[in-house]
């Protein structure tokens, strides 16, 4: 079973969070993901991986990351944490190979983008579950 870790990163007193945009060359290319991603390792520590994935993907060394919610599902359990940031640590995030763009958005309007990843659809889909 595959461990995935996604993380809802927050504009600090808004509603806005941080979508990427996956390169052409990357897997599933031109879609919209949380920061995040996968790993095989067994008992392998979700908020260790999260905690890799935005140092690799962004750039940002997360200080503090809460569980936010936990999704099971046939091959995978999707974890999802959530973090806020400043304007100020936005300005220095650096986006790795594997996005090509970022973009802050409202949460509200999350659903309503085109091209989502599996990521985002999963955690849409049993948000209100």
């Amino acid at each position: 079973m595959l461990t995935r870790a996604w993380l809802i990163l927050r504009l600090k007193g808004t509603n806005r969070i941080v979508i990427l945009k996956r390169s052409k060359k990357s897997n599933n290319p031109k879609q919209w993901d949380f920061i995040g991603g996968s790993s095989r390792k067994k008992r392998l520590n979700p908020r260790k991986l999260i905690r890799k994935e935005s140092l690799e993907e962004i750039g940002l060394p997360l200080m503090r990351v809460t569980l936010h919610q936990v999704v099971k599902a046939k091959r995978s359990t999707y974890h999802y944490f959530i973090s806020d940031i400043s304007r100020k640590q936005m300005n220095s995030l650096e986006l790795n190979y594997e996005h090509s763009k970022m973009k802050l958005l409202p949460i509200t309007k999350l659903a309503k983008k085109r091209r989502l990843h599996h990521s985002i659809k999963i955690y849409l889909k049993n948000i209100n579950n």
